[in-house]
């Protein structure tokens, strides 16, 4: 196959046994990128997914899609089928989405860009971000030799560990 990374100038000439036309006017072109591979979703902490991947040669830049409906897959040419996407430019093989819900299960695609298109979506990884610290945390005298602990609740946590030590 052609390199992506390249530009190409293409003529073409008509023949039959008699001879050859003349060339047609030349034009330039250059390949679409192949799909990134590799793509991997691992949580950031506080409602973000670190997303990266592996470079494609010729790609411009990058398009990472994400969704919070595993069930239907992402199609990048319907908006319907996706919550969100960022640009990458390249060489940058990697991103970090922030402003998730913790609560909720990402499946995230991502596409290869140059000037003539846009390589097909690269399989979907899924992704679940990890809570955000609980705030408000008091501890009051329970009158009974011990303490009441409360705290705020953090989206999508689904229990909490209080730790203590004594001074």
């Amino acid at each position: 196959g052609l390199n992506p990374a390249l530009d190409y100038d293409f003529t073409a000439v008509a023949n039959n046994g008699l001879g050859d036309s003349s060339p047609t006017s030349e034009v330039n072109a250059k390949p679409i990128p192949a799909s990134p591979t590799g793509l991997t979703a691992t949580d950031s902490g506080g409602g973000g997914i670190n997303v990266s991947w592996n470079s494609s040669t010729g790609s411009d830049n990058y398009t990472v899609y994400w969704t919070d409906d595993p069930s239907t897959p992402i199609d990048p040419s319907n908006p319907a089928t996706y919550d969100g996407f960022v640009v990458v430019n390249a060489p940058a093989s990697s991103t970090s989405i922030t402003g998730l819900n913790p609560a909720l299960d990402y499946d995230f695609t991502a596409v290869a860009n140059n000037g003539l298109g846009d390589s097909s979506p690269t399989s979907e990884v899924n992704a679940k971000p990890i809570p955000v610290s609980p705030t408000g945390l008091t501890a009051t005298d329970s009158q009974e030799g011990g303490l009441n602990v409360s705290w705020n609740s953090s989206t999508g946590a689904d229990n909490y560990t209080v730790y203590w030590t004594s001074n």
